[in-house]
């Protein structure tokens, strides 16, 4: 039989294999099922061993070349399907029906073009995968069936048993979700309605700070003072570390904890722990004990974990209610102090302004100009109160930019040796690949210099202070439970010191203004406040973690930022000269501010118009023609405001020159603490150098 045949070029002297040669090899020596059809005849030309074997399972002898219908049968279905790879370039994948008795298999047609023959159709062949796998799971699905039908009768038989225990947990469930937050002691409640609902006779509620145990709240009189403390004592290191690697032993350690051989009263066997977590990780527990070991016998996991889940969602709620209280009371601290430091910058400058004028004029008066720069260094320490009191309030304008803040960390590593004692170790750590962040250096180096001095105070006797630097991600779990923060990228500064620590009873007022640790004299309370504000103001988040007699770790994270890093501003050159003869609008509602103000102006050697409010500023503008720049206040009585006054005043001279003023940074120039482009601002108080030098840069601007 042969099963090659020959092309006509072949057969004609053409040295050439005939053109299925190769395939015929590649076919038999891999054990490919292969069939070779010509289009033209529908005849079988070749058939590999492989082939013969899938459709001639009892019959290998069949002659070729041979018709299709030979091999498999065929129908209108398949002839289009061979029709249609014959015009397709690509394979074609289908099912062809075995004659009666023979098995279905699955094809792929291809069409081959070697030489200048004329095409054929190459059918590779394999078993049909459906069938196979049809037939090889078949006991497989029946066990897993038995398995099935088994565990849905389990199930039935637990849903019967513990319909009634479900019911008690539900109901406890919602006497939980209904406890008030507002008043305090709903750990007490809380307490009370598990032990009631259970039938227990007593429970306590324990919760976590830090590396202790705190009791929350008791409900019952089995527990006593005493016993609690002991029970405390005993179950803490076991409890914490059960919480945070596997609840599940949590009610065996405190059953190995109250052992009567422990010297405990209280039978292991009828006790029950209920432990609730926020934000992902274990906040405390409930512990019911109780006499009678039935009404825990029959308790389900689900059913703990539906009183697990309702106690977790009360101490969320307790938690989220005193971060937001907390959050709405430094906020309202804020624009308290906010308004305070308006007013006060208003009359430090005033009192700034006249001690300087003073201590110039009373250079033959030694005595009286001592008192006049003793006065005027009052009022500057009075400014740097106001604005630390304004870093607090968010009020303070910021100059951020693109930069990577650990190159800002380790420019100071000289300056926090050449500040903190000998005694106390620095090191700065900083991760690979970090992040940029957008930040006003000047805070930033400032903010870190007030935690690295509370550091140094806290750490008398010496220690080592830390400071990391490496990127992190908070997610939706963390920034659940903190008001404002949103998840995402951020770039962490922590600094860490071994110094006494912060007792937990001081760290939620830690950030408040004027409170301080220290004793009287040694400390303003404004530092960390100053710190609080301008990370917030940053668009960061703020952390601090203390333990007594280990040391303080304070967070801070600044949003990533995605653009280019800024090239660091130039400095700006010095102006020739202070003063000089243009025409200047002063525009200030402060009466005081304002004569101060217009004084020093004239004695620069400016003319000077002056106004106490926007309408009559405008006025005066319409007067007079040849106004050279706008120096005015931010916020104004009248319903004209600085900004508003500007615009107008730009609408009438297109090429007027402003420069703003004010006591604290306005969202009509600063948004999100950063000045409006195009803005000039002078912050009160400043001082007679400062008003000179600002005019000299926006008159001479181009």
């Amino acid at each position: 039989m042969d099963l090659v045949g020959k092309s006509e070029d072949h057969a004609s002297g053409d040295t050439r294999l005939p053109y299925h040669v190769p395939l015929v090899l590649f076919a038999n020596l891999t054990s490919q099922a292969i069939l070779l059809i010509d289009p033209s005849t529908n005849l079988v030309i070749f058939a590999s061993t492989r082939a013969r074997t899938l459709i001639f399972p009892n019959d290998l002898k069949a002659d070729l070349p041979a018709p299709l219908s030979s091999f498999v049968s065929v129908d209108t279905q398949l002839v289009d399907q061979f029709n249609l790879a014959m015009r397709t370039s690509g394979s074609l994948s289908f099912g062809i029906a075995g004659l009666a008795g023979r098995p279905r298999l699955s094809a792929k047609a291809q069409r081959i073009d070697l030489y200048d023959d004329p095409p054929l159709l190459l059918i590779s062949l394999q078993d049909d995968p459906e069938l196979s796998r049809r037939f090889r799971s078949l006991n497989e699905e029946i066990l897993a069936l038995s398995q099935e039908v088994e565990r849905r009768r389990e199930v039935e038989r637990s849903l019967s048993l513990t319909t009634s225990a479900l019911r008690r947990s539900l109901a406890i469930v919602r006497q939980l979700n209904s406890i008030p937050i507002s008043g305090g002691e709903y750990y007490a409640r809380a307490a009370k309605v598990v032990s009631e609902a259970l039938g227990a006779q007593s429970a306590a509620v324990i919760t976590r700070a830090a590396n202790s145990l705190v009791c929350s709240g008791v409900a019952g009189p089995r527990l006593s003072k005493l016993t609690i403390n002991k029970l405390l004592e005993t179950l803490t290191p076991a409890l914490l570390s059960a919480w945070d690697h596997d609840l599940q032993s949590c009610n065996s350690d405190l059953a190995q904890a109250l052992d009567p051989a422990a010297g405990s009263r209280i039978a292991p066997a009828y006790n029950r722990m209920f432990p609730f977590a926020v934000g992902g990780k274990v906040k405390g527990a409930v512990i019911t004990f109780s006499d009678d070991p039935a009404i825990f016998a029959g308790m389900t996991d689900l059913e703990s974990g539906l009183i697990s889940e309702a106690l977790g969602s009360l101490a969320t709620r307790a938690d989220m209610e005193a971060k937001l209280s907390q959050s709405a009371k430094m906020e309202a601290i804020g624009q308290l102090t906010g308004g305070i430091a308006h007013d006060f910058n208003n009359l430090l400058t005033v009192v700034l302004g006249n001690a300087e004028a003073l201590t110039d004029e009373l250079t033959k008066l030694p005595e009286l100009r001592e008192m006049a720069e003793i006065t005027a260094n009052a009022a500057l320490r009075g400014a740097e109160l106001t604005k630390r009191l304004l870093a607090f309030a968010r009020k303070q304008t910021l100059e951020p930019r693109v930069m990577d803040v650990s190159q800002l960390v380790q420019s100071m590593d000289q300056l926090l040796r050449r500040t903190l004692p000998a005694n106390i170790a620095i090191e700065i750590v900083r991760s690979g690949g970090l992040w940029k962040t957008e930040v006003d250096p000047g805070q930033l180096e400032s903010a870190l210099l007030n935690i690295a001095l509370n550091a140094r105070d806290a750490m008398p006797d010496g220690g080592s202070l830390t400071i990391e630097i490496a990127n992190a991600a908070l997610d939706d779990d963390y920034v659940v439970s903190e008001p404002s923060l949103e998840a995402g990228q951020y770039v962490l500064v922590a600094v860490t010191d071994t110094g006494h620590g912060i007792p937990s009873e001081d760290i939620q007022h830690i950030f408040q203004p004027f409170f301080t640790t220290k004793e009287v004299g040694k400390g303003t309370g404004l530092g960390l406040s100053m710190v609080y504000g301008f990370v917030k103001q940053s668009g960061g988040h703020i952390r601090i973690y203390s333990e007594v007699g280990e040391g303080t770790t304070i967070k801070l994270y600044f949003p990533r930022s995605l653009t280019h890093q800024g090239s660091i501003n130039a400095p700006i050159a010095r102006p020739r000269s202070l003063g000089g003869n243009e025409t200047i609008l002063v525009v200030e509602d402060d009466k005081l501010v304002r004569q101060y103000v217009v004084s020093q102006l004239k004695s620069l050697g400016y003319r000077v118009f002056e106004s106490g409010e926007g309408k009559s500023a405008l006025e005066i503008l319409h007067q007079v023609p040849d106004i050279d720049l706008l120096f005015t206040d931010v916020v104004m009585p009248g319903g004209i405001g600085g900004r508003e006054l500007s615009e107008a005043a730009r609408t009438l001279r297109p090429g007027l020159k402003v420069l703003f003023t004010s006591g604290y940074t306005e969202n009509s120039i600063v948004h999100n603490g950063k000045l409006d482009p195009g803005i000039e601002l002078l912050s009160k108080p400043y001082r007679r150098e400062q008003l000179a030098m600002k005019l000299r840069k926006v008159l001479d601007a181009p």
